[in-house]
């Protein structure tokens, strides 16, 4: 099985490069906004204890979709003398790369539908439910095939909805 998921790892890869996403849209790769979670989580831990509703407010910021909103509680939690120092010092780097991980800075980006890395544990979990180590080959490229089609109407449907004045082109590589 770790043999498929490397293949279809560097399909992926140039899949991606070939269908000319990379190069068309401006796509970048982004972190993943449960992990950021996580670690908000386990390095604002004692903001939980001193204060709750202002670190539930904190470990939300991967989510926030407005940035309005997203600023504001940002400033409120820097603004605030219940951050310790350390808390502090990891809030600032985080808030330094935000258009990384947080949703209101990556909605207007083009990232194929992933914000976070459940996406592609998804295809782990689709290539397990269908493949073996005694799958052939010729299923394997099958299931390969299935699982890109399915990305491409994704990325298809995000492109659109995102309303970017793109020529038919651009839309048609992605066929």
């Amino acid at each position: 099985m770790l043999q498929y998921i490397k293949v279809f790892n560097l399909f992926l890869l140039f899949g991606f490069n070939i269908l000319g996403i990379k190069n068309n849209f401006n796509s970048k790769i982004n972190l993943c906004g449960w992990h950021v979670q996580k670690n908000l989580i386990s390095h604002l831990s004692g903001l939980a204890r001193r204060k709750n509703e202002l670190y539930c407010k904190a470990i939300n910021l991967p989510f926030i979709s407005d940035k309005d909103k997203f600023e504001l509680i940002y400033e409120e939690l820097k603004s605030s003398n219940e951050l310790a120092e350390k808390e502090s010092v990891y809030l600032t780097k985080r808030y330094l790369k935000k258009n990384l991980w947080a949703k209101c800075y990556l909605k207007s980006e083009f990232g194929g539908g992933i914000s976070t890395t459940s996406r592609i544990e998804s295809f782990y979990a689709k290539l397990k439910q269908h493949l073996t180590s005694s799958s052939s080959l010729e299923k394997v490229f099958r299931v390969f095939k299935d699982l890109m089609n399915i990305q491409i109407q994704n990325f298809k449907e995000e492109f659109l909805r995102h309303g970017k004045a793109a020529s038919m082109e651009k839309i048609l590589v992605l066929v």
